[in-house]
């Protein structure tokens, strides 16, 4: 963290209500980016800190709670990162890529309908972008439900998707051995794909 920030900070921390709230929304927006390049980095201890110490100087903010949850996420601190996820979405409950990462935890726990939730919402914010359909495809092969499952296959295609990528998501071997869902993906792959990803999907 750069010596202006921790100057800035420790002014912050000592006089608190007297700052004034643009500043400190710039203060937010600054930690928040600062702790997003060292997530990229990889050096999530460090943004975990920071953002810790910055929540405990200037209080919480959407920015640095969110790049919080991130930094929690890539370590593995999967409920951590759910409870800063959702201090987030009790400050801005439409924060999209708040609701995204949380409907991903969600699934991970096979909690479908509060997945599917988070996913409408983000949905509503980013219809442009693949994941959330991806997801939403995942929710319905969970359900067995292969209309919604194709439906929303074929809306991940049509926003971005490479089914080229689908052997990387291990839960789609078991969807491709699923008697309901399973003979939709084999037709989307067929129409849409390259047959040998069905092959990989199958394993040796």
């Amino acid at each position: 963290m750069s010596a202006l920030l921790l100057l800035l900070l420790a002014l912050a921390e000592a006089q608190a209500t007297r700052v004034p709230r643009d500043y400190r929304d710039s203060l937010h927006e600054r930690t928040a980016r600062e702790a997003e390049a060292l997530v990229v980095d990889g050096r999530t201890d460090e943004a975990v800190a920071l953002c810790r110490r910055h929540v405990e100087a200037l209080g919480s903010s959407v920015e640095v709670l969110y790049e919080w949850a991130v930094a929690l996420n890539a370590q593995g601190e999967l409920r951590a990162a759910q409870a800063r996820y959702d201090e987030v979405l009790a400050l801005d409950p439409e924060h999209a890529a708040a609701r995204y990462d949380r409907a991903e935890l969600r699934l991970v726990a096979g909690q479908l309908d509060a997945a599917a939730e988070d996913l409408a919402v983000a949905l509503k914010h980013r219809p442009d972008h693949w994941a959330v359909h991806f997801r939403l495809a995942e929710v319905a092969g969970l359900r067995a439900d292969p209309p919604a499952f194709e439906a929303a296959l074929l809306d991940a295609l049509r926003h971005g998707f490479d089914l080229r990528t689908l052997p990387d998501y291990p839960r789609w071997q078991a969807f491709l051995a699923d008697p309901l869902v399973g003979p939709v993906l084999v037709r989307v792959v067929t129409v849409y794909g390259d047959p040998r990803v069905l092959e990989q999907l199958r394993g040796p």
